[in-house]
């Protein structure tokens, strides 16, 4: 299971249903947590609401690849390509 931090906005958002997808730049950070998960359908992540020790979180089963991304949740433009982690489930 792999641990990303969101903010308040993107974690009430993903909580509710209402946002989908989640996107993450394709930086040498990312490429080393996200690339071997490529093209998987059944990877567990745990999104967490900032850093602290007690802080809100989930796990959702989310299908990972490389696209576009959605300005109204989160995407600078819609021709930048992101880490694209797409919800399947919410536990």
């Amino acid at each position: 299971m792999i641990t990303l931090q969101l903010k308040k906005q993107w974690y009430d958002m993903i909580f509710s249903k209402e946002k989908g997808e989640d996107y993450r730049e394709i930086k040498p950070y990312y490429d080393k947590r996200l690339k071997s998960l490529l093209g998987q359908n059944n990877v567990l992540v745990c999104f967490q609401n900032g850093y602290h020790r007690n802080a809100r979180a989930m796990i959702c089963r989310c299908s990972v690849f490389i696209g576009q991304g959605r300005t109204d949740w989160g995407a600078e433009n819609e021709m930048k390509l992101y880490y694209v982690l797409k919800i399947t489930k919410i536990y």
